[in-house]
């Protein structure tokens, strides 16, 4: 796990265990998520890694997984990748995204590879990469723009 200077100068780990748990929790809590069968397999420091399975029930009529359910996944690696770094107390949300899709899914597990590339006050932009599993190429990538925004 990284290692940043805090503030006040200690040296501290992103995201902090507390903050893992309560993504994790988070991550677990949204049906969407179990309904397209998403696991997530790893949370660092401004990175996330989310797989799901191809499974039949996400294939179009041509037998392919449907590229809502691709970038369904996509979005969701962005936004758990931007939620590791952003401060206590503000969320996001996807305001605008791209996707390029460059070999077509069928069947296996496929990954979503996502990483913050900058990270403002208000605007954060995370980039995603889609990999079938048993391949080294990329099915698809993606940019993803997200509002930064303060909850209570």
């Amino acid at each position: 796990m990284p290692q940043e200077r805090l503030p006040s100068g200690r040296v501290g780990q992103f995201p902090s265990p507390s903050r893992r748990r309560m993504l994790t929790t988070r991550f677990r809590g949204v049906p969407f998520i179990r309904h397209l069968g998403m696991r997530l397999d790893a949370l660092e420091d401004g990175t996330a890694t989310i797989s799901m399975a191809a499974k039949p029930a996400l294939h179009q009529y041509q037998g392919l997984v449907h590229g809502g359910a691709i970038s369904s996944l996509a979005d969701t690696a962005a936004t758990f990748a931007v939620l590791t770094r952003i401060p206590e107390k503000t969320d996001v949300v996807t305001i605008e995204f791209k996707m390029n899709f460059l070999a077509p899914l069928r069947k296996g597990r496929t990954t979503a590879l996502a990483r913050t590339l900058r990270l403002g006050r208000r605007i954060a932009v995370a980039e995603v990469r889609i990999i079938q599993k048993g391949e080294s190429e990329p099915a698809a990538v993606g940019i993803f723009t997200m509002l930064v925004f303060p909850v209570s």
